[in-house]
């Protein structure tokens, strides 16, 4: 019987090359399928390329994520905002009656003559003034209230007393503040100082007829200062931070410092220690007994 021949293997055959016995092991080592380093470095690329793109969202999926987190951050500006207005609205309604009472008084006075009709009718001119500042008040600080909040969190106060000059650390409240003010063009507009001691801040809003006594209801933007020794009875501020939120007989504030931190803290409005409040606001004066 004729043997048949086997067909010719027409694959190139190539000769393995000699490797060092040293780098056979750690080549079997790494790669038990017995492929070269080469091959299976790249093996593994490609495998850890494929797992990830596989697992990575889809577009709709990353649209939708998207998407609601921008309606979320409308709706939260949004409902802010209705706060901001209706507080807003509430001032201005009472300005509204006040001035309407006046007007009336003023026009029962001019029967009767005199000097009384004059005074009543600077009283309407002084109560439409307030009108209009507090129609124009929305937002005036709101820029201030937003750049304090950005910096909740901070620890050590770096940025803040070594942009006012100093090289090591210090205490920091009035240095955050002042910042914050530089921020938004505060401090060439002179709405307030830059200070790092809380004496020279208060005096400068003192001085401008802008400081509020304590146990006054605030507004947000305003500057607080604190008399921590003798539950305020000492006089002198000790510590300041930023009102950013007025609610009923109590305020939020941003403060430096707290603790080496950047903080949020909430006040009752007669808390004793409180001294007083600098108004953020060049184009105001509020003078006080």
């Amino acid at each position: 019987m004729e043997e048949r021949k086997k067909p010719k293997d027409t694959a190139t055959f190539r000769k393995p090359k000699m490797r060092k016995p040293a780098q056979f092991l750690k080549s079997v080592v790494n790669n038990p399928g017995g492929d070269t380093p080469e091959t299976y470095a790249e093996n593994k690329v490609e495998g850890v390329s494929k797992a990830l793109w596989e697992a990575r969202p889809s577009v709709s999926l990353q649209n939708h994520l998207g998407g609601r987190m921008k309606q979320e951050a409308l709706a939260k500006k949004a409902k802010e905002g209705e706060a901001v207005s209706k507080k807003l609205g509430e001032k201005l309604a009472k300005l509204g009656k006040a001035l309407g009472e006046a007007a009336k008084k003023f026009v029962a006075s001019l029967a009767e003559g005199g000097i009384l009709p004059i005074a009543i009718l600077l009283i309407i001119l002084l109560l439409f003034a307030s009108l209009m500042s507090v129609a124009s008040e929305s937002g005036e600080t709101e820029e201030l209230v937003m750049v304090a909040k950005s910096q909740v969190g901070n620890v050590g106060g770096k940025p803040y007393w070594s942009w006012y000059g100093y090289k090591e650390h210090v205490e920091w409240c009035a240095c955050f503040v002042s910042w914050c003010g530089n921020q938004c063009g505060y401090l060439e507009t002179e709405r307030l100082p830059k200070f790092a001691g809380c004496e020279q801040g208060a005096l400068w809003f003192q001085e401008r007829g802008c400081f509020l006594p304590g146990g006054v209801e605030p507004q947000p933007g305003m500057l607080v200062f604190f008399d921590w020794e003798k539950d305020g009875n000492d006089g002198q501020p000790d510590h300041v931070g930023i009102v950013t939120e007025v609610k009923e007989n109590t305020f939020c504030t941003v403060e430096g410092n707290v603790d080496d931190e950047c903080r949020q803290k909430v006040y009752s409005v007669d808390n004793p220690a409180i001294l007083g409040f600098g108004v953020v606001r060049k184009w105001e004066t509020i003078v006080f007994e």
